[in-house]
């Protein structure tokens, strides 16, 4: 998938969008962290949600991905700040951790990284396979092309071919 370079929005694009358009431009439904916690603990430890989760940490996700969506979804509901979310960050983790040791999940993975050096190198690999995949797909031509105008620096002088003097 080609990402074009001139897609981003012009800087000031947001200001002149209608305010309150987003849950997040609205003010938060829980200003207060006490109050944003409480309310996301009570809906972390209702029956459906302790399922999900229990379910989640037994397919192998870390819980530390989990607290993350967690906390990123009640900001972008609106529920609360981001900065109030960075402060629950260590109360939401060691709540899906609670919920995976009395859960009886046998191998629970805490943190999000890679385990041992086979993880990294079967990463590296996937991306050098994709690497090489989209090279293939590519004409010659274009490759060739692209090359040449990459070794020449921005504030490198231009070459000036012999047919354009005359």
């Amino acid at each position: 998938m080609a990402i074009e370079e001139f897609s981003a929005p012009i800087p000031g694009e947001s200001l002149t969008e209608e305010p309150g358009k987003w849950s997040w431009d609205k003010p938060p439904r829980f200003p207060k962290f006490e109050d944003a916690l409480d309310t996301t603990m009570e809906r972390m430890f209702s029956p459906k949600s302790v399922s999900k989760v229990l379910t989640m940490l037994d397919a192998g996700v870390d819980a530390e991905s989990i607290s993350r969506v967690v906390l990123f979804s009640g900001f972008m509901e609106g529920q609360y700040t981001p900065d109030v979310a960075v402060l629950m960050g260590q109360n939401v983790y060691e709540a899906v951790v609670t919920i995976g040791t009395i859960g009886g999940i046998k191998n629970l993975k805490l943190e999000n990284k890679p385990s041992n050096k086979d993880d990294i190198d079967f990463a590296q690999e996937m991306a050098n396979l994709k690497f090489t995949n989209d090279i293939k797909e590519r004409p010659i031509k274009e490759i060739a092309t692209k090359s040449k105008e990459q070794t020449m620096g921005l504030m490198a002088k231009p070459e000036v071919k012999e047919e354009e003097i005359v």
